[in-house]
């Protein structure tokens, strides 16, 4: 997944932030990609295993790979939502809203092939273990 961060940081010619952001409760939201002017930053929500915070960090890096910052269609969002974000970038953030959206499912496929891809080829960010509730909470 570093690799994979190094070469999108590369390719967009700018850096890839990654961090928790505890006002997401994974419920709605379990991460957000900001395409700022400077640098790309991807919040997700707090999880309870590495191998649930990398799927979400590579469905971001899905919609990044995917180009949909390019392609997206903005809708209204409620400026109250999160306090000290700008209109535009609020606007970037909430173009996606459900997993019926096309670009969501795009994303999430395109997650669990990387994620696929990261496990057969020997790299593992941290021991598992494959129990469903112990993964996924």
């Amino acid at each position: 997944m570093e690799s994979l961060r190094d070469y999108l940081s590369a390719e967009r010619n700018r850096e890839i932030v990654i961090d928790e952001l505890v006002g997401l409760s994974g419920a709605d939201v379990c991460g957000m990609w900001l395409p700022k002017e400077d640098r790309d930053v991807i919040l997700h929500a707090p999880t309870r295993s590495p191998l649930h915070r990398e799927h979400i960090v590579l469905h971001e890096f899905g919609h990044m790979i995917l180009k949909h910052d390019l392609t997206a269609i903005p809708v209204e969002p409620s400026p109250g939502l999160i306090s000290g974000m700008g209109l535009t970038t609020m606007c970037r953030v909430f173009l996606r809203t459900s997993f019926s959206v096309e670009s969501e499912l795009a994303a999430e496929l395109f997650a669990d092939r990387l994620a696929v891809r990261i496990m057969k080829s020997g790299h593992t960010l941290a021991p598992e273990h494959l129990a469903f509730g112990e993964v996924f909470g």
